[in-house]
């Protein structure tokens, strides 16, 4: 799998980014390309510990959901979104595109 710290792979999501238009047609999802964008980004600031989400409690164990989460292959438009991660309006594509390049 590869890692965004790989120089050849972070070149490559650079390159996507940059080419990416806001009248993109969506290739999965709902998210139109600044909404995918912010969602992106958001989710990023979280695992960076710069923006915290709130806690959802599953009745899962957590060993069991993250083998799930690493080991199940997802269908487009089909995985669950958390909820602070929701995309519900219009952004700024060069803005959030900006954020995203960072």
């Amino acid at each position: 799998m590869p890692m965004l710290h790989e120089p050849a792979f972070h070149e490559a999501v650079k390159y996507r980014l940059k080419s990416l238009q806001p009248t993109a047609k969506r290739q999965w999802g709902q998210m139109r390309v600044d909404q995918m964008l912010w969602h992106v980004n958001t989710a990023l600031e979280n695992a960076l510990g710069r923006k915290e989400l709130k806690r959802q409690s599953l009745p899962l164990p957590k060993s069991f959901l993250k083998w799930l989460v690493i080991n199940v292959p997802w269908r487009k438009g089909k995985t669950p979104t958390h909820p602070q991660l929701v995309a519900k309006e219009s952004y700024d594509f060069e803005q959030e595109r900006a954020k995203a390049l960072q």
